[in-house]
């Protein structure tokens, strides 16, 4: 009888974490099934679906420094995720904005990265896909506000003075 329960403690972990990894698989494959309707429904024709770029909590701290050009073509205000864990996907598709606005480049496709929260797309960007290199910041998912120029530049102090952590006097 000991030798039944010892073997049951020994597996009990084994079962949950088999269930952990199984919710996961489970909250993945909605999240993409979610993304992929919502391209779908803009029109985008589906090349690739890469799956999981990034994930990570939005912070403040994050908002002024590696996500900032991501965050700022959003047509939102981040706040309401600031603390809630975000998802990236990266999709590449054909049919959308991007590849007509930027003809002149060739593009053979838009690489598109949606932002989640749970199973909600959230917002995301876009950058055409080129033979040749393209310099500049990351579009909307739709292809607008991309490369802000003069007003990023004019914007981004007030942006990093909004989400910049309190200096704290140290003697």
């Amino acid at each position: 009888m000991n030798i039944l329960l010892a073997l049951v403690l020994t597996l009990a972990p084994q079962v949950v974490l088999t269930d952990q990894v199984n919710t996961y698989v489970i909250q993945r494959n909605e999240q993409i099934g979610s993304a992929t309707s919502f391209l779908q429904e803009k029109g985008y024709q589906m090349k690739a679906a890469l799956g999981l770029y990034k994930s990570y909590t939005l912070t403040n701290e994050l908002l002024v420094e590696d996500e900032m050009a991501f965050w700022f073509v959003q047509p939102f205000s981040p706040d309401e995720y600031i603390g809630k864990k975000i998802q990236v996907y990266w999709f590449e598709v054909t049919n959308h904005p991007l590849e007509k606005r930027l003809e002149q480049y060739h593009p053979k496709g838009v690489s598109v990265f949606l932002f989640m929260s749970g199973n909600k797309v959230i917002g995301g960007t876009s950058f055409p896909i080129t033979e040749e290199p393209l310099y500049g910041g990351p579009y909307y998912l739709d292809g607008s506000n991309g490369s802000r120029g003069e007003e990023y530049i004019k914007e981004s102090d007030s942006w990093r003075k909004k989400y910049s952590p309190p200096v704290h006097n140290r003697k």
